[in-house]
């Protein structure tokens, strides 16, 4: 009885082996033949490459004009300066980390087709699913990630693609806490300005903040000499109702 039973154990591992090493013969050809990036890439490059390229330059212009108005592409309610109050009424008003990102992704959803114009590519045909951006903001950088379908069509073969990543290397994340300190720090007197704690602050951050007094409000712009987009310095505006 224990011999049979070693012989079936016997049996039953050298199935188990075999049928491990036929999965991943399969599986190598499968995936060789039907998912050859190498071959992919080839056909599709161009298309693949100008919306790759797109993404990174809306994306670019959409940090840009983001941080511009403190953080919003559709600013909240009433604004004369196009700038957002992070400040009214003497309360922090200050857009989570989250919605800042938001604002970004619709900014990149509304122009990104603008850039894309797919007629110059002779030869293709690409049809256009929905588009879904999302960012992520971090201290040193901000991600895309695109989910965009496209079917194309070229030499009689059919690809897919959906999804787009880009990075670019801007502070932001770094600039967005920078605001928040400020604002703490002015919420404590809204009527002065304590310029020596800005420079402090700015300097070990290696940061530069600009401050300007209009009668009613108190504009503030944070330049980052290290975040370039295009050549341009990344300039984040906020404003303090007093």
């Amino acid at each position: 009885m224990k011999r049979g039973l070693n012989n079936v154990g016997q049996v039953s591992a050298f199935v188990f082996i075999a049928l491990i090493v036929v999965g991943t013969v399969i599986g190598y050809f499968v995936f060789n033949s039907g998912f050859n990036s190498v071959k992919v890439d080839s056909k599709i490059d161009p298309v693949y490459n100008h919306v790759d390229n797109c993404l990174g330059e809306v994306g670019g212009d959409a940090i840009k004009y983001v941080s511009l108005r403190g953080g919003y592409y559709e600013l909240r309610g009433d604004n004369e300066l196009g700038i957002s109050y992070y400040v009214v009424d003497g309360k922090a008003n200050i857009p989570s980390l989250e919605e800042v990102e938001n604002q970004i992704s619709f900014y990149v959803e509304d122009f990104l087709s603008d850039c894309l114009s797919f007629e110059k590519f002779e030869g293709f045909e690409i049809n256009e699913g929905d588009m879904d951006a999302e960012t992520k903001i971090n201290e040193d950088r901000v991600n895309f990630d695109l989910n965009y379908l496209l079917s194309i069509e070229r030499d009689n073969e059919s690809f897919l693609v959906e999804n787009f990543e880009k990075e670019i290397e801007v502070r932001l994340g770094l600039v967005y806490e920078t605001t928040k300190d400020i604002v703490l720090n002015e919420l404590e007197d809204l009527e002065f300005v304590c310029l020596s704690c800005l420079q402090a602050l700015a300097e070990t951050r290696d940061l530069k903040v600009n401050v300007l007094n209009l009668i009613d409000s108190t504009i503030y712009t944070i330049r980052d000499e290290n975040s370039k987009i295009n050549d341009e310095v990344l300039a984040f505006n906020f404003a303090i109702k007093i």
